[in-house]
């Protein structure tokens, strides 16, 4: 699965990343985004 989220990685977003890989999808692919970018990535990428 694919998820995305905004760069400049704070607590929250290293957490979440976390938790997703350790119990949600252990091969999840996380991609770090500028955040104008977040909106057209999720349409491009599905």
């Amino acid at each position: 699965m694919k998820w995305v989220t905004r760069k400049r990685v704070h607590v929250n977003r290293t957490a979440t990343a976390w938790l997703l890989r350790r119990f949600v999808d252990p091969a999840a692919e996380i991609r770090f985004v500028e955040p104008e970018e977040v909106a057209a990535v999720q349409s491009r990428e599905g």
